[in-house]
């Protein structure tokens, strides 16, 4: 997952408006990368603030947003787990997205499995999103 424990501050409603996940994250806190993949974009974007946008392929993205600082740029590979950017420009939380095709779906819809390497989780395997070759999901590997 983005972040070492996950508490949603406020779910994705596509009603609303609100195409992500927040969680809440002290200011400074780590952000992990969710899967292996590529910097496709680094820095400020208006009401995002700082994020940073990874390229898992397949049409698969994940977008870290509301960030206080990068520690990623453009074209950087990552691995599930790195340490991406701190949590906390805006507030206690981090915007997380999962995008296929570049429109944001609901992150609950996917599964994870547990990755060496990956962001600390007390008392548990750490997820890493992994797509199902056969659909346009990721599952359980």
């Amino acid at each position: 997952p983005p972040l070492a424990g996950l508490t949603v501050a406020a779910p994705f409603d596509e009603g609303l408006g609100h195409k992500g996940v927040d969680y809440r994250a002290e200011p400074g806190e780590a952000v992990f990368a969710a899967a292996d993949g590529t910097v496709s974009e680094a820095g400020w974007e208006g009401v995002y603030g700082y994020r940073v946008v990874l390229d898992h392929g397949d049409g698969f993205q994940t977008l870290y947003a509301h960030c206080r600082e990068l520690a990623v740029a453009v074209g950087d590979a990552v691995a599930a787990g790195q340490r991406i950017a701190s949590a906390g420009a805006a507030g206690p939380c981090l915007h997380f997205e999962v995008r296929l095709n570049g429109e944001p779906v609901e992150p609950p819809a996917f599964s994870f499995e547990e990755a060496e390497g990956s962001a600390p989780q007390p008392g548990a395997g750490t997820p890493n999103l992994v797509k199902d070759e056969s659909s346009s999901t990721l599952i359980e590997d």
